[in-house]
């Protein structure tokens, strides 16, 4: 199966120098069939923008190889999607080195269900502080982090818009690091995913923040952290953000979390205050 697929790709490569999208995904893939897709990225004459090789066996050699093209200077891909590729830190080590010698073109970039762990994230923290880096959209749910990328977003050369971390243990240690980053006011992001993708919670499983850049103050009416391992200490710190900026959330969701009667205590505050508009509180009893 693998070599009818490798030769198959074989007789692709010369179309995917023409077209722009290149949707390889679920094709057991191996590292042996990067190199073929090395060569069309340092291609000249291609024109590939966007490229999805999710879900095949590329591993760390063939996350190696594919970087070889995407360092090329005639790379134009703006969109690479390598979920549940197998990819660990050592892949990240390629990766950094190719968004660093070829900075200018790529905006989103899926790494989620790898295992990158937060060795592998440090690594590419580095090129999202480039100035040159035009990422924007960044993708690393079910990762095996437990650090929330804070120092990244604090980064007056940041460019990222839109960032998930959905299906990772942050626990309270990294909702406090994210809650800092989030404050920055060098923080431009648009869209922040923390929560597992569980339909019965509420139909929009993404939290969605808008950022007044006047005020410098986070505005939002949907916050969900649902299944975050989130605690008492966690709540105290969502407390206080909120406290800073009361006008805004209309619906906070904590479902499958440990506050403890203490840390809803805290939040409940805001169904009683006035100048909040919190409306609904979910949590487990």
């Amino acid at each position: 199966q693998t070599f009818s697929y490798m030769f198959y790709l074989k007789l692709l490569v010369p179309d995917m120098r023409c077209g722009c999208y290149g949707v390889l995904s679920c094709c057991n893939l191996s590292e042996r069939s990067c190199k073929a897709l090395s060569s069309v990225l340092r291609s000249q004459s291609c024109r590939l923008t966007e490229l999805d090789l999710s879900n095949n066996k590329l591993q760390d050699l063939g996350a190696k190889q594919l970087c070889t093209g995407l360092e090329s200077p005639h790379c134009k891909l703006k969109i690479l999607r390598l979920s549940g590729c197998m990819i660990t830190a050592e892949g990240c080590v390629a990766l950094a080195s190719a968004m660093r010698g070829n900075p200018y073109h790529l905006t989103e970039l899926d790494l989620s269900y790898n295992h990158l762990g937060d060795f592998g994230v440090r690594l590419l923290s580095a090129r999202l502080r480039d100035p040159l880096s035009t990422l924007e959209t960044l993708r690393l749910g079910g990762c095996h982090l437990s650090e929330a990328l804070s120092t990244v977003l604090c980064s007056e050369s940041c460019s990222l818009r839109e960032l998930d971390l959905s299906n990772n243990d942050l626990q309270d240690s990294g909702v406090r690091g994210l809650l800092a980053g989030l404050e920055s006011p060098h923080c431009k992001l648009e869209t922040l995913r923390l929560c597992p993708a569980d339909s019965f919670v509420y139909p929009d499983q993404c939290l969605k923040l808008t950022y007044n850049t006047v005020l410098n103050t986070i505005s939002f009416n949907n916050f969900s952290l649902s299944g975050c391992l989130i605690r008492y200490d966690g709540c105290a710190s969502l407390a206080a953000a909120l406290r800073s900026n009361p006008s805004h959330l209309r619906k906070l969701d904590l479902s499958y979390n440990h506050p403890g009667d203490s840390g809803v205590g805290l939040l409940s505050t805001g169904l009683k205050n006035p100048l909040w508009r919190l409306g609904i509180l979910k949590y487990d009893s």
